[in-house]
C-alpha cells in the first residue's frame, strides 16, 4: 500500500477529478490513507494523460473507466514485484519489471495491454478490429510511469520528512495484498 501522498504530485487533476476518480472510478467510499499499487497508479495515469492533454475530459473519464480493472491489475503485479518478492539477479541488474502499455492511435481509438477490443473515444463503442493502418501511434508505458511518479512520490515525502521534522509518517510503502472491488454492478 501507499500512503495518502500518492495524490500530492499529481500537478495537472483538479480537486473534482480526484475526486471523481476516487469515488466514481475507484469506487472507494472514503477519502483514502493508503492506495494499492494499483489505485496509485489510475491517479498516476489520469494525472499524465491530463498533463499530455491528449484528450478532452470525456475522453480521460472514458479511458478511466474504460480500463481501470486492467490499470489496477497492471499496477498491483508492479507493486508485487517491486515490494513484495526478493528481486532476482535480471531484476536487479536491470531493474526488470512486467510492462504495461496503453495505446492511442489516431487519437480515435484506444487499447491496452491485456485487451483484445479497441475503444472508440468519439463514440465509447468497442471494436475488435481497425479500418485501415494508423498513421499517428502514441503509447505510453504505465510501468515506467509508475516508477517514475513513485519516485518523485518517494522525494516529496523525504524532502517534507526532513524540513519538518515530523519523524515518521505514512510516506513508506507497506506490502500489502490488493484491495478487491467491486467494480460494475
Amino acid at each position: 500500500m501507499l500512503a495518502c501522498d500518492v495524490e500530492n504530485i499529481c500537478s495537472s487533476l483538479s480537486p473534482l477529478l480526484k475526486n471523481t476518480i476516487r469515488n466514481k472510478i475507484l469506487k472507494l467510499e472514503e477519502p483514502a490513507t493508503e492506495y494499492t499499487c494499483g489505485e496509485a497508479l489510475v491517479i498516476w495515469t489520469a494525472d499524465w494523460l491530463s498533463r499530455v492533454m491528449l484528450l478532452s475530459a470525456d475522453q480521460l473519464r472514458l479511458v478511466l473507466e474504460e480500463f481501470v480493472d486492467n490499470i489496477i491489475k497492471a499496477g498491483d503485479e508492479l507493486g508485487y514485484h517491486m515490494y513484495r518478492t526478493p528481486p532476482t539477479k535480471d531484476q536487479e541488474a536491470r531493474k526488470k519489471y512486467p510492462v504495461c502499455k496503453l495505446g492511442f492511435l489516431d487519437r480515435k481509438l484506444v487499447c491496452m495491454d491485456g485487451r483484445d477490443t479497441f475503444v472508440d473515444l468519439t463514440t465509447g463503442n468497442k471494436t475488435k478490429a481497425i479500418n485501415s493502418q494508423p498513421l499517428e501511434t502514441v503509447a505510453y508505458n504505465l510501468t515506467t510511469l509508475f516508477i517514475r511518479y513513485n519516485s518523485e512520490r518517494q522525494k516529496e515525502h523525504h524532502k517534507s520528512k526532513t524540513a519538518e521534522f515530523k519523524g515518521p509518517s505514512n510516506g513508506t510503502v507497506r506490502t500489502a495484498l490488493p484491495r478487491h472491488h467491486e467494480r460494475r454492478g
